[in-house]
């Protein structure tokens, strides 16, 4: 969908401080962002500097940060999570196989890593991993 048309759509529906818009490239992002100041929106960034753009061109409390599917990169996550963006990853396919076999530490060592979202297709055990997650890295006893 063209993005004057999301705009128009979001405006219509008084649906701008309910949604979440993903975008891919950050032509995209900073074009949003100009426009609707307060929308949240969902940002891909394959590279440490990719994130720095992002978080140097749009109000990080805006944005969320995607590193995308499956093996976690350091240097995106690391500069989203320094300047207070929520990270989020997906899971699908060889994560969320993973965790069926080995369990919630899997994603576990997501949540070590600075992701803060899993996007998966395992929803129950990637809830069970993230309300026995402690911020230090270990699971909950309790």
């Amino acid at each position: 969908m063209p993005p004057p048309l999301v705009v128009e759509t979001l405006r219509r529906n008084e649906a701008l401080d309910q949604a979440l818009v993903i975008t891919s490239r950050l032509s995209d992002t900073r074009w949003y962002h100009r426009r609707l100041p307060d929308l949240v929106l969902s940002a891909s960034a394959e590279t440490r500097e990719d994130a720095k753009a992002l978080v140097q061109q749009v109000d990080p409390s805006r944005l969320v940060g995607w590193v995308g599917v499956g093996e976690v990169p350091d240097g995106p996550s690391e500069v989203f999570s320094n300047h207070g963006v929520p990270v989020a990853a997906g899971t699908f396919g060889e994560i969320d196989q993973q965790a069926r076999q080995k369990g919630l530490v899997v994603y576990h060592r997501l949540f070590d890593r600075g992701i803060d979202i899993v996007v998966t297709n395992e929803t129950a055990l990637a809830s069970q991993a993230a309300a026995t997650y402690q911020s230090y890295g270990s699971p909950s006893t309790n």
